[in-house]
C-alpha cells in the first residue's frame, strides 16, 4: 500500500522498468528494438489520437445541433432565441469547416502511413476515416435540416405577426 488506503502491485515490464498500478489493473507494454518500428508506433499513436480528437469533436458539435434543433423547433411567435441560435449556428458552421479540414489531414497521414503499415492495418485506418467522415456528413445534413426549419418558423412567425400586430414582415432573426 502507498498508506492513502489504495492497494497497489508493482510489476516489472518487458523492458525492466517498474511500475506501480492500483491492484486489479494491469498493463501490457510492448517494446520494439528498431527505430522504424518505434516510429511506426508513434505514427500509429499520432493517426489515433487525432483520430480520437476528431470523434469527440463531431460528438461536441452533434451536441450543439440538438441545442439548435431544439430551439428550432419552438415556434411561438413571440420565443425569439435568434441569438442564441445565430450563435450556435455560427458556432456549428466553424466547427463542420475545422473538421472537414481535420479530417482531410488524417486522410493524408493514413496516406502517408500506407507504405509503412500492413494490409489489415491500412485497411483500419481507411475505416476509421470513412467513419469520421460519415459521422460528419450526417452532422452536416442535421445542419442543413434545421435551419431549413428555423427558416420556416421565421417565415411563419413573421406571418402571425403581420396578422396579428399589423407591423412589417421583417423580423429581426437572420440565418
Amino acid at each position: 500500500g502507498d498508506g492513502g488506503g489504495v492497494q497497489t502491485t508493482t510489476t516489472m515490464n518487458a523492458s525492466g522498468a517498474h511500475s506501480t498500478l492500483p491492484k486489479g489493473e494491469t498493463t501490457t507494454t510492448t517494446t520494439t528494438t528498431t527505430s522504424s518500428n518505434n516510429k511506426k508506433m508513434m505514427m500509429k499513436s499520432l493517426f489515433h489520437q487525432r483520430a480520437s480528437h476528431i470523434g469527440h469533436a463531431i460528438h461536441s458539435t452533434s451536441q450543439k445541433l440538438d441545442r439548435l434543433a431544439q430551439l428550432a423547433k419552438r415556434s411561438g411567435a413571440f420565443d425569439d432565441s435568434s441569438q442564441e441560435i445565430n450563435a450556435i449556428s455560427f458556432a456549428v458552421k466553424e466547427d463542420i469547416k475545422q473538421l472537414n479540414t481535420a479530417i482531410a489531414e488524417l486522410q493524408q497521414l493514413a496516406l502517408h502511413e500506407r507504405e509503412q503499415k500492413t494490409k489489415q492495418s491500412t485497411q483500419h485506418s481507411e475505416t476509421i476515416v470513412e467513419s469520421l467522415k460519415g459521422r460528419l456528413m450526417d452532422a452536416t445534413k442535421a445542419f442543413k435540416d434545421v435551419l431549413s426549419e428555423r427558416k420556416e418558423n421565421v417565415k411563419n412567425n413573421e406571418r402571425r405577426r403581420s396578422m396579428f400586430g399589423g407591423g412589417g414582415g421583417t423580423s429581426s432573426s437572420s440565418l
